[in-house]
C-alpha cells in the first residue's frame, strides 16, 4: 500500500497564510486547523481577521484546541473570551479587522449576546497596535453604542466602513488619517455636518466616500483634493458645497430634500448618478461629463436639469413627466452635440404629441446618435417595479 505524504504542510508558513488561508473565510480556516498539529496554530498568522455569526461555532472548536477553558458548556462566554483575546493570540500584522453582525428577527442571538459583553474598544486598540489597514464595523444590534475612541489610534488606516454605531467626538489628539483611501458610513448616528467637515479634512489621500442614511446631516461641505469617487444617500441632506477637483464620479440617492448642489471645481467628471431629488430645480454645468443618469420625479424640470452638459456621451433618464416639452421654449435652449445613446422613461399612461415631440427633439439636437429607447412608464408603477427600491422591504 502506498504511503500518501503530505505535501501540503511541508509548505512554509507564510505561504500558507498569505496564499491559501487568506482567501478562505474564518469558518473554513478553522475547520482545516484542527486536522493535524502543523495547522493547529496557523491561523495566528493570517492577515484578516473576520467575526461574524456563522463562524461562531467553529471557533469555540478552535478555541478548545488552543486554551483551557472552565466554561466549556457556556457558548456565550466561551466565544466572548475568545473575542477578547484573538488579537493577542495573532502573532503577524493585521491587514484587516471586521465585525459582520447585522442580526434580522428570528436569527441566532448567540453574537448579539457576546456583543453585550466584549469590548470592541479593546479589540479595535489591539489591532491598532498591529497597524490595521482596514476596520469594517457593521453591526446594527450596536445601536446606542457609541464607536469605540480607539477607532482613532489606528493611524495605518486605508479603508474605513462603519454601520449603525453613535458617531463619537473626535479626540482632541487626534492628528489624522494619513493613509485613509476609502471611508463608508452607513446609518451612523451624530455624524453631524461638523463632525464629517472636521474628520474629511484631517484625510488627505482620501478617494472613495460614501454616506448612506445618516441622519444627523443637512448642509455637507466636502473638501477633499484627492476625492474620485462620491455617493451620497441621505434624505436629510438640503445643500451639498463640494471642492474635489479629482472627483470622476458623482452618485445622489434618496436625497429628497436638497435643493442645492454646487461643485466648485470638477475638470475630471465623467459620470452622474441621481434619483429620487425632487427637490432639486438645477445641477451645476458639468462640460466635462460623459454619462448621465437621471430619475428626476415629477416636480423636476426636465431642461434645467440635462441642459449643461455640452460634452454628454450616454443620456439615461427615468420618470420623466414631459409637460415641459409641450412647447419649443425648452428645446431651444438644449442641445447635445455629443450624444450618442439615450434612454428615455416616460412617465405615462398614453403616447401622444408630447411624446412625439420629446423624440423629435432628441433627433434634431443629438446629430452624433446612434441609440436610442424610448419608452413609457404607467403612472403610479414605476416604484413597484424596481428591485432595488422594493429590496428595502423584503
Amino acid at each position: 500500500m502506498e504511503i500518501q505524504i503530505d505535501r501540503l504542510s511541508d509548505l512554509p508558513d507564510n505561504l500558507l497564510c498569505c496564499n491559501i488561508l487568506s482567501h478562505l473565510s474564518l469558518k473554513d480556516i478553522i475547520r482545516i486547523s484542527v486536522l493535524s498539529h502543523r495547522w493547529k496554530t496557523l491561523w495566528t498568522n493570517i492577515p484578516h481577521i473576520d467575526f461574524s455569526e456563522s463562524v461562531f461555532d467553529s471557533i469555540i472548536l478552535l478555541l478548545s484546541h488552543l486554551v483551557k477553558i472552565p466554561d466549556v458548556n457556556h457558548p456565550v462566554k466561551y466565544v466572548e473570551n475568545l473575542i477578547n483575546n484573538i488579537l493577542s493570540l495573532h502573532s503577524a500584522p493585521l491587514e484587516s479587522l471586521r465585525f459582520d453582525l447585522s442580526f434580522q428577527e428570528g436569527q441566532n442571538r448567540l453574537g448579539e449576546k457576546v456583543l453585550n459583553k466584549v469590548s470592541i474598544e479593546r479589540c479595535i486598540n489591539l489591532a491598532a497596535v498591529k497597524g490595521v489597514k482596514k476596520v469594517a464595523l457593521h453591526c446594527r444590534v450596536m445601536w446606542g453604542r457609541h464607536l469605540p475612541p480607539s477607532l482613532f489610534a489606528c493611524e495605518l488606516l486605508r479603508v474605513l466602513e462603519i454601520e449603525g454605531f453613535w458617531f463619537t467626538a473626535i479626540p482632541r489628539e487626534f492628528k489624522g488619517f494619513m493613509f485613509l483611501k476609502a471611508c463608508s458610513f452607513w446609518e451612523v448616528a451624530d455624524l453631524t455636518d461638523e463632525r464629517l467637515q472636521q474628520l474629511i479634512a484631517v484625510c488627505p489621500l482620501l478617494e472613495k466616500l460614501v454616506i448612506k442614511r445618516c441622519a444627523s446631516l443637512f448642509n455637507l461641505s466636502i473638501c477633499a483634493p484627492n476625492l474620485i469617487y462620491l455617493n451620497l444617500g441621505t434624505s436629510s441632506i438640503e445643500n451639498v458645497i463640494a471642492d474635489c477637483p479629482q472627483l470622476v464620479e458623482i452618485k445622489i440617492k434618496d436625497c429628497f430634500m436638497l435643493c442645492k448642489f454646487e461643485l466648485n471645481s470638477f475638470p475630471f467628471l465623467q459620470e452622474m448618478e441621481a434619483s429620487e431629488i425632487s427637490a432639486l430645480t438645477e445641477l451645476p454645468a458639468m462640460k466635462s461629463l460623459k454619462k448621465l443618469s437621471l430619475r428626476i420625479g415629477i416636480d423636476s424640470p426636465f431642461g434645467v436639469l440635462v441642459g449643461t452638459f455640452p460634452d454628454l456621451e450616454e443620456l439615461k433618464i427615468t420618470d420623466i413627466l414631459i409637460q415641459d416639452m409641450a412647447t419649443g421654449e425648452v428645446a431651444a435652449d438644449m442641445a447635445f452635440p455629443n450624444l450618442k445613446k439615450a434612454d428615455v422613461h416616460i412617465s405615462s399612461d398614453i403616447w401622444g404629441q408630447k411624446e412625439v415631440a420629446l423624440l423629435d427633439f432628441f433627433l434634431d439636437n443629438a446629430p452624433k446618435l446612434n441609440s436610442m429607447i424610448l419608452c413609457e412608464t404607467p403612472i403610479g408603477t414605476t416604484l413597484f417595479t424596481d428591485p432595488e427600491f422594493m429590496s428595502q422591504f423584503t
